[in-house]
């Protein structure tokens, strides 16, 4: 006897799931949970259609209008809009899932919103140190470019501050501690934060960037994993990357004013080169210190999170549904085909480092 005709709903349900029209939420039952198959598809498809979806939106827009430099983060703006959001939401509503519970919007404490900034800070300067070795690992080899590019003008500058520090925290926290956690959540706290941070290192398609996203990633998953509020994990999100934003933003308020000072008034070059080894040195100093006080405030401020009612935390794994042979398939050519991705856009780089331009 034939099988009846598969619709995308049917082909990537779980085996023994039940027909996706009745509601989610019954009395005493949990929300239907998104499969690790179909997560891993909507990964794969904002992967690829947030990089392709920038460079149509920009072809897009200079139909009708002459575009500078000045509007490169507008424009990734409204890409991470489109093509990482809106997808995580209709996802979520073809397949019929309660958008709170997948997502976990849940409500926040205050307690919970002040130890995530907390956290956020104190993610921020290890994260980055262990990315800076890394990266001095990558210089042997050639030139590595900045991960985030500085502002060349005061509209420039003032543009990142919305665009690096809240739309990421926003769009990327809705797929990847929304939806992706939600898929990979039940089965205990090191799996599903391993496989978070994972998934996150590879969602920015970088060599330079695996190190600081994959751990900052890894802190976003505990977060929501302890909280089970995505408000918590945004919260992290952008504490952490306003950091980046205030120092970067800062530097070139800072350096404009110097770049207008004469030469006759300028100091020698050797007493120049002294003050900048001097800086450097305490600079590097302070930095050696700050870095275990940060990781100890943020082990203590992780363990302070308060458990939420929709935590993982607080609840038994919850039992996976059997997936089918056909399943097991498409979740395996999925994980490779993004393995694949994130190869070719690694060697791009790595080939960039080795042979610069010029």
């Amino acid at each position: 006897m034939s099988e009846p005709p598969l619709s995308p709903r049917t082909f990537l349900a779980p085996a023994d799931a039940s027909p996706p029209h009745p509601p989610d939420l019954e009395v005493g039952t949990e929300p239907r949970r998104p499969t690790r198959t179909q997560a891993l598809c909507l990964f794969l498809f904002v992967l690829l259609g947030f990089q392709f979806g920038a460079y149509l939106v920009i072809w897009f827009l200079r139909l009708f209008f002459k575009l500078n430099n000045n509007w490169v983060m507008p424009i990734n703006d409204l890409a991470q809009v489109l093509f990482i959001a809106v997808p995580s939401l209709l996802f979520c509503l073809l397949f019929r899932y309660d958008l709170r519970s997948t997502l976990s919007l849940h409500p926040t404490s205050w307690k919970g919103m002040g130890l995530s900034v907390l956290v956020g800070l104190s993610v921020w300067l290890p994260a980055n140190f262990l990315a800076v070795l890394f990266n001095l690992l990558l210089e042997q080899l050639g030139p590595v470019a900045p991960q985030l590019p500085s502002p060349t003008n005061q509209f420039q500058a003032i543009l990142y501050l919305p665009s690096v520090i809240l739309v990421p925290a926003i769009c990327e926290e809705l797929l990847n501690r929304g939806v992706l956690q939600r898929a990979f959540g039940g089965h205990g706290l090191r799996r599903t934060v391993v496989s978070i941070a994972i998934l996150f290192g590879v969602f920015h398609l970088g060599i330079s960037t695996i190190v600081y996203t994959t751990i900052l990633g890894g802190v976003l998953a505990y977060v929501i994993y302890q909280t089970g509020s995505l408000y918590n994990s945004m919260i992290v999100h952008a504490t952490a990357n306003a950091v980046s934003t205030v120092l970067l933003v800062g530097s070139y308020f800072f350096s404009a004013p110097k770049q207008a000072i004469s030469l006759d008034k300028a100091p020698a070059p050797s007493s120049l080169a002294n003050s900048d080894n001097t800086g450097a040195g305490l600079l590097g100093l302070a930095i050696l210190i700050l870095i275990p006080i940060s990781y100890q405030v943020l082990r203590r401020a992780l363990r302070a999170l308060p458990l939420g009612p929709h935590a993982e935390a607080a609840s038994q794994p919850a039992p996976q549904a059997q997936q089918s042979r056909r399943q097991w398939l498409v979740e395996v050519l999925v994980t490779a085909v993004v393995g694949i991705v994130f190869a070719v856009f690694a060697a791009y780089e790595l080939h960039a480092i080795l042979y610069p331009r010029g």
